[in-house]
């Protein structure tokens, strides 16, 4: 079992981590929650959380909670399947209430990247699935945007026009 940190654009580790088993698929997640300035670094194989400007005297009634929680597929997602709408072929995603639902930002950013990893172990090897980033642009837009819509349907089909694209495109570029 190893965990990742992903990076940002700026190559800045985010703050949280995803958990893989020794065969490279997505076991669990690592944030932390709490109020104070932080960042995860790995230093030598290992996890380091740093906390800024810290005052041991002022802020020791606040808390840190890092939390590790391993997750499957059913944690997620009550079905995923292809289905066909609209004369296209549309990956079908019923998610839980658990997906969606997250007590800090680190737990929302970790989730949206373990279930989208979870989707890809499940689905990438169908032979309905071509447009990766494209597929996962639609589907991080329907994490973030149409949390009231279940269940969400990404479509290979329509073009990767990049994230913003795909945002303006309200989901579906």
């Amino acid at each position: 079992m190893y965990i990742e940190i992903p990076k940002n654009r700026e190559e800045k580790n985010l703050d949280f981590g995803i958990l893989y088993d020794k065969n490279n698929c997505s076991i669990g997640i690592l944030y932390v929650d709490t109020e104070f300035n932080f960042n995860i670094e790995t230093y030598n194989n290992n996890v380091i959380l740093l906390l800024n400007n810290i005052n041991i005297y002022e802020d020791n009634d606040r808390k840190i909670e890092i939390k590790l929680m391993l997750t499957n597929y059913l944690d997620y997602f009550i079905y995923t399947k292809w289905i066909e709408r609209k004369d296209m072929i549309s990956l079908s995603l019923k998610y839980t209430q658990n997906l969606i639902t997250s007590k800090c930002s680190s737990e929302k950013h970790a989730k949206v990247l373990d279930s989208w990893l979870k989707v890809c172990n499940m689905h990438s090897k169908d032979k309905n699935w071509q447009n990766e980033l494209g597929l996962k642009n639609q589907y991080i837009c329907h994490f973030k945007f149409a949390r009231m819509k279940n269940p969400w349907n990404i479509e290979p089909i329509r073009k990767n026009k990049g994230y913003h694209g795909t945002i303006f495109n309200l989901c579906n570029p």
